[in-house]
């Protein structure tokens, strides 16, 4: 492809993926990006490019990466270009950019959580506190297993990596250690929380300003959704409460770039992995339940989850949290078009919590049966609750 061999002649100028690519390329920055953009919008090419493999595709994730870090004045289109066209290779040659792993030992490690194909793991580097995330194998064939396993971790790691905003949690790496039959020994690394997920935080501090946090949590959509970032799981477990009292996003796994159009000849757009169920809106349930197949997450989705998510923080249970069992939870919410239910006026949740009308109906307008009928993210920043609301806390470190 000559896209692609114009590109090799360029990568050349980087004999090998060190700090000195800076240094190496900045009179080239440029080219390389325009040979980069040439690639990645030619169906051919693409497909060319994510055939490499070994040395090859990690030269080729080194400099796509020191592109988005470089500071060139890049275009959103450009940037999501590379992030995706980045994506794709790691997923494919099962490679990251070099500067993205952690090279220090890590002490001490303990598992402090976890689900059922993730470990949350608490340690130290170089004496600092840090959180470990490591996927596991649990079941099905190994290989099969593996595979999605590894398209996950390159995904958050990626997307996780070129996104910074104060409003999610800071990505500090990637570490390889010691794995086993079930454990790949991939592990994404970031800040200790020591206050734990934004329930737990409202358990032990009861009297926090909830509109506050929610209007966090809000900050944090609208950050990923200014991107096309769907975040694809909203759920307070996926929340955290920095030093300074803030909320910040993380759990970027299923996260998507919302537009498709640099990869939308490949064969595979779709999952079922749609994130923890009852934080799920009608119209991915119903793809799951009728048609046994997944959707792409989207803004209106993340929206309904954002609902799902002030009903934790205002009421203090999970949405939904009286029904029991799969099936009689899709029907109620498929077919009877149920939605979570209103506390009563008695409930701490008016009395203690600062649950008003308002408030309620913000809620109720993020669980809108059709999605279009649903606000954005931009819209719900308007509300007078939170608009007006006044922040005395400490600006936010990152």
């Amino acid at each position: 492809m000559e896209s692609c061999g114009r590109l090799d002649a360029l990568l050349q100028a980087f004999p090998s993926p060190s700090h000195k690519l800076r240094e190496q390329c900045v009179a080239h920055a440029w080219d390389v990006l325009y040979a980069f953009e040439s690639v990645l919008t030619n169906t051919r090419s693409h497909r060319a490019l994510l055939l490499y493999r070994g040395r090859r595709a990690q030269l080729v994730a080194d400099v796509m990466q020191w592109l988005l870090d470089f500071g060139l004045p890049l275009r959103d289109h450009q940037r999501r270009m590379l992030v995706k066209g980045l994506t794709r290779l790691a997923i494919r040659a099962e490679v990251l950019p070099s500067c993205m792993y952690i090279s220090q030992p890590v002490e001490g490690r303990q598992i402090i959580g976890g689900s059922g194909t993730v470990d949350i793991l608490k340690g130290s580097v170089q004496g600092r506190v840090v959180c470990l995330k490591k996927p596991r194998i649990v079941s099905g064939e190994y290989e099969a297993t593996r595979e999605k396993v590894v398209k996950w971790f390159m995904r958050e790691a990626i997307t996780w990596r070129n996104y910074h905003y104060s409003s999610v949690l800071p990505f500090e790496g990637v570490m390889i250690l010691d794995g086993g039959p079930f454990d790949l020994g991939l592990y994404l690394v970031s800040p200790f929380l020591g206050y734990g997920t934004i329930v737990q935080y409202l358990q032990k501090y009861p009297r926090s300003n909830r509109c506050l946090l929610l209007k966090d949590v809000l900050q944090g959509v609208k950050d990923l959704h200014h991107s096309e970032i769907i975040h694809g799981d909203l759920k307070g477990a996926n929340i955290l409460v920095n030093s300074e009292g803030r909320a910040v996003l993380a759990d970027l796994g299923i996260s998507r770039l919302s537009t498709a159009d640099l990869t939308s000849w490949t064969s595979c757009q779709t999952t079922n992995r749609l994130g923890t169920l009852k934080w799920q809106s009608p119209e991915h349930l119903r793809a799951m339940y009728y048609e046994d197949c997944g959707i792409e997450p989207t803004e209106a989705g993340d929206i309904y989850a954002l609902g799902c998510v002030a009903y934790e923080i205002f009421v203090g249970r999970i949405p939904f949290y009286e029904i029991s069992g799969w099936g009689t939870f899709m029907r109620q919410v498929l077919e009877a078009g149920r939605s979570p239910t209103q506390p009563k006026r008695t409930e701490d949740a008016y009395s203690k919590f600062g649950l008003t009308e308002d408030i309620w109906r913000t809620m109720e307008e993020c669980w809108a049966r059709i999605p279009d009928d649903r606000p954005s993210a931009l819209d719900l920043g308007r509300k007078p609750f939170l608009r007006r609301i006044v922040d005395t806390r400490p600006s936010s470190k990152h």
